[in-house]
């Protein structure tokens, strides 16, 4: 039987992996980080698309399609964007196309396939370094996680609805303490918010509310397009998972959360999440659809999975 267009479609269906790195961590973590991922995107499928964002008090979009030199484009951490300004920012110019594809060209740049891109990711990786920004005595890092997952999502919408399946590799080192989807501030004087805490509504709770509805907004956006947002935590202290939970929960993504990234929890973890079948594909799904035939007296009202 010849294949449908929706099968021909699937079949050609490239996946695409944005990897989101924390920079704002010690030295010792940043080599198990970077030893963990070149690891493990060796795993990548040669076709995947693959986007580097790395983050610290400056969100960093690095330009995999130019292997001459280390290129990035540099958005300020504390800075409240639309995808609009994103996507002006970066080049994807959407206001001349009315199917929304985004400027294939200036895509390209940043969105690029594992096979082509191999040696310019390592590369960068290699020269990793953390985030060079002082801290000041008895403060936290600058972390300006928001405003780096809300460029990848506005990245993934340049390519359109439902086109590819895509997933948002989020490797994060602590709490988020700069710009939009803060829940605690700098200074170590301010404790991070406790159940109790939250219960009584006291001060050290004002980011809760703002930070719920930032990462709700960017799950609603990521569940839109099919874009899965996976959360890799190593952090001794709490790091915000209550307010970004809607990110993993909404897209069906993964959750793991030790200590260091140099534990050998998140190591396998990371390892097993590229684990691949008999025929040596992936073994996750992407875009896929669960069709219900049954007949007229029963109706489906919802679905669980």
């Amino acid at each position: 039987m010849p294949a449908t267009a929706e099968q021909k479609q699937q079949a050609n269906m490239k996946p695409t992996f944005i990897i989101m790195v924390d920079t704002a961590i010690d030295a010792k973590e940043m080599a198990d980080l970077k030893d963990s991922l070149q690891q493990s995107i060796n795993f990548i499928p040669p076709e995947a698309q693959v986007g580097l964002i790395t983050y610290g008090k400056m969100a960093f979009v690095h330009e995999l399609g130019f292997p001459d030199c280390p290129k990035a484009s540099v958005f300020r951490g504390d800075k409240e964007m639309t995808p609009k300004d994103i996507q002006d920012q970066l080049g994807l110019n959407l206001g001349n196309d009315p199917l929304k594809r985004g400027d294939s060209a200036a895509l390209k740049r940043f969105l690029v396939p594992a096979s082509e891109c191999e040696f310019t990711l390592n590369s960068i990786l290699d020269d990793l370094q953390s985030d060079p920004w002082p801290v000041a005595a008895q403060h936290r890092a600058q972390r300006c996680m928001g405003t780096a997952l809300n460029i990848a999502v506005s990245l993934l919408e340049t390519c359109g609805k439902g086109q590819n399946g895509s997933r948002i590799l989020n490797l994060l080192g602590g709490p988020v303490t700069y710009g939009p989807g803060k829940i605690v501030d700098e200074p170590y004087a301010m404790h991070i918010r406790s159940h109790l805490d939250m219960q009584k509504e006291r001060d050290n709770c004002k980011f809760l509310k703002p930070a719920v509805k930032f990462y709700g907004d960017i799950a609603d956006r990521a569940q839109k397009i099919g874009v899965v947002i996976d959360l890799f935590s190593a952090n001794l202290d709490q790091f915000g998972c209550i307010e970004m939970k809607s990110c993993f929960e909404l897209t069906g993504g993964s959750f793991v959360s030790c200590d260091s990234f140099g534990n050998p929890v998140f190591k396998e973890s990371f390892k097993k999440f590229f684990d691949l079948d008999a025929k040596g594909d992936l073994k996750m799904g992407f875009l896929a659809q669960t069709k219900v035939l049954c007949s007229k007296e029963i109706k489906v009202s919802g679905a669980i999975g």
